[in-house]
């Protein structure tokens, strides 16, 4: 009885290793660069975006139309959230722009409406009133490795590059083919929530300004259909596989020992 409380209590354990595993953030990106007709093509961005809104219900998005052109930092905005208002407070240079949806002869442009926020990359810092475990957003007229700085709850971070998030992209210097660009990005988090998103420059890059729109956050609860990313790792799977099978051969060997005492 002993042996396989233990055995159990192992199984169990790993069954917690599997759920640190699932923690990882989910991310959902698309990225379309300029045919150079001054109307862009979003269809690798809205499929992401698409994808990353399927997760989620109740939330919504911000996409800047109520505020007048040039209305700059610090702003803060409110989202619907599964028990009230989410907040974010977006810091750093920046301020409403606009300009007509979809026209990329603007380089930097709305994706919804006709405003959008034009932001340099290298002072630029969301952070949210309460922890949040999805965030996402369009972002056009990217030319260089912008990386995005995520803060979590736990009080670590993870750190994604455009230039590793978007490989067959030219990222190398500033002022390349990206221009008028579309990326649309998504991170869902259920387990260390985002506290913070601030914007930087990678390695190989200098300072980027872009267009930044529709900006979506919800909570845990807004959740609804888990990211089909967040499995146990194989490493994961093996070892309660493993830890199954121990405490299956446990009780078996307990089984024979009662057999043999009940029939003694």
């Amino acid at each position: 009885m002993k042996t396989t409380s233990k055995l159990v209590l192992g199984v169990l354990a790993l069954g917690a290793s599997a759920s640190i595993a699932q923690a990882q953030t989910t991310v959902y990106k698309g990225y379309d660069a300029s045919n150079g007709t001054g109307v862009a093509v979003r269809t690798n961005a809205d499929a992401a975006s698409a994808q990353f809104q399927s997760a989620l219900a109740g939330t919504s998005t911000e996409s800047f139309e109520s505020f007048g052109s040039g209305t700059g930092a610090p702003l803060s905005l409110s989202f619907a959230g599964s028990a009230g208002a989410l907040t974010a407070n977006l810091t750093g240079a920046g301020s409403v722009s606009s300009s007509p949806t979809n026209n990329a002869f603007y380089d930097r442009f709305a994706t919804d409406g006709t405003k959008y926020y034009e932001v340099d990359s290298n002072d630029f810092k969301i952070t949210f009133g309460t922890p949040v475990a999805a965030f996402g957003f369009y972002a056009t007229d990217i030319e260089s490795d912008v990386q995005l700085i995520l803060g979590l709850a736990s009080g670590g971070t993870q750190t994604y590059g455009f230039a590793s998030l978007f490989p067959d992209v030219d990222y190398s210097r500033i002022f390349a083919s990206p221009t008028a660009s579309v990326n649309f990005l998504g991170f869902i988090n259920t387990t260390d929530l985002f506290t913070s998103v601030t914007f930087g420059q990678g390695p190989n890059s200098g300072g980027d300004v872009l267009g930044f729109d529709q900006m979506t956050i919800g909570d845990a609860r807004q959740v609804v259909n888990p990211p089909a990313g967040a499995v146990p790792e194989p490493a994961t799977w093996a070892m309660m596989m493993l830890g199954f099978g121990v405490v299956g051969f446990a009780m078996r060997r307990k089984a024979k020992v009662n057999t043999r005492v009940r029939f003694a």
